[in-house]
Parts: C-alpha cells; structure tokens; sequence
C-alpha cells in the first residue's frame, strides 16, 4: 500500500481573532494556517478533492478563506506512528494508523495558526533582548545548541524520497553521508565539512582512507560527464596519423 499526504495552507481574506496562548493574556489575529493529511488516494486530484471536503465540512467560515494545496508525495516505510507524528503525537492516534489502509484520508493533523509578518515583527520588538556572549561558550556548548536545532528535523529527503530525519540540506543521515564521500573523492574540500580545518597532507590522507574502504566509484554525485566532441577529434587524428604512414 503506498500512502500520500497533502499540504493545506488556508489564508483568510479577514484576520481572524484567536484566543491567548498558554504563555500570553492576550488576544492575536491569525491570518491562515497549515494543516497536514495522509490519505491512501494515488490520484493527485481525487486526494485534493477529499481534502477539499473535508475542509469544507470543518471550516467555520469557508467563504472567508482562500486555499492552497502543496503536493501529494508518496512516503516510505510506514511501518509504526513515530515514522509520521512528528510535530502531531497528540492528534495521531493508535486506531488512525491501525486504519490506514483505508481508501481516503486517514490522518488530519492539527491546524497550525500563523500570523502575518507585521504583527510577528511587532511582537519580537516588545519581547526583551536577552544577551549572548558567544566568548564564554565553550566550542561543546555551541555544538550543544546546534545539535539542538536540528534535532528532530524531519521531512522527506531529496535523493532518495525517505521520510524521516534530515539535515539542513534536506538529505537523510545515508545520503549526507554518500554526498560528504563524493565530495571528498573529488577533493572538494570547500564543501565538506569533514575537511574543514584541515592541513593539506591531512585532506590527503581522509581522501585514501575513503577511497580504500568505500571504493573510488561516486555515490551521489553524478559523475561528470567526458567532452564527446574532444573524444571524436583524437579518433580522427589517430586516423590521419595512420593515413599517412
């Protein structure tokens, strides 16, 4: 069984007036949110037309909406909740992923209310700046911070269409790594972050020890490709060179 989702992003011609936040008092204007779904549908149009429904049954004013749908993608290795509830473990439930197999949609998230970019600004301009002295972090603090960024990022990769974890490049912790390879191959030391600071014999040195245990053929890197106007000249000099002996 293959399973798809659709990106809904609903804008309202009108801000709408939301209740306070848990860590607020006060009363915000949304002007749209996102909302996910996972349907079984394989057709790109039939799964946009139960969206569609759907939205149309538990909207409170459709007229004053404008929609937009993203894409239908299918995702891989769907074998357990966690592999989809990123974000969503309190609206996807044990019987909504035991009923997946279900023509039609079998998971809504939740709806993600966003603001517009005015009242976003306007609000970080009133929240006090708190000071950050990047000199007193030690480089494991920093690594901390960072590695607490990009932790649970997830999404579907761009090489091999997996959903899952992925980094700032979109790639899958598998991908990544056969691109930091190809790149190291190639001695593309600007865009490897595992060379980075290092010496030139060093390069070196990393460059052998991928090669022996990977092998010298590209993973992911298209390899690139010969110039077939240059190969035909050398042919047709090889041919005069004969002709005249």
């Amino acid at each position: 069984m293959r399973y798809y989702y659709v990106n809904l992003q609903v804008d309202f011609k009108k801000p709408r007036k939301m209740p306070p936040r848990p860590d607020s008092q006060k009363e915000w204007n949304s002007v749209g949110y996102f909302q996910t779904f996972f349907c079984t549908e394989e057709s790109k149009e039939k799964a946009k037309k139960l969206v569609y429904q759907y939205f149309i049954k538990n909207e409170s004013d459709p007229s004053n909406c404008q929609i937009k749908y993203e894409h239908v993608a299918w995702m891989r290795r769907v074998n357990k909740v966690e592999d989809l509830a990123h974000g969503m473990e309190s609206g996807l439930t044990r019987e909504m992923f035991d009923n997946r197999n279900k023509i039609g949609i079998w998971y809504a998230g939740e709806k993600g209310y966003y603001v517009s970019e005015e009242d976003y600004y306007a609000e970080v301009a009133e929240e006090p700046i708190e000071e950050f002295d990047i000199k007193s972090d030690t480089e494991a603090e920093l690594s901390e911070i960072e590695d607490e960024y990009w932790d649970g990022y997830e999404g579907i990769c761009q090489a091999c269409d997996a959903y899952g974890s992925v980094d700032d490049m979109m790639l899958c912790n598998e991908c990544a790594g056969k691109l930091e390879r190809d790149l190291i191959r190639q001695g593309e030391w600007d865009y490897s972050a595992s060379a980075f600071g290092m010496s030139k014999g060093s390069r070196e040195k990393l460059r052998n020890e991928v090669i022996k245990k990977y092998g010298k053929k590209l993973e992911m890197i298209a390899p690139k490709a010969e110039n077939k106007m240059s190969k035909n000249r050398n042919k047709s000099k090889h041919r005069k060179k004969r002709k005249k002996n």
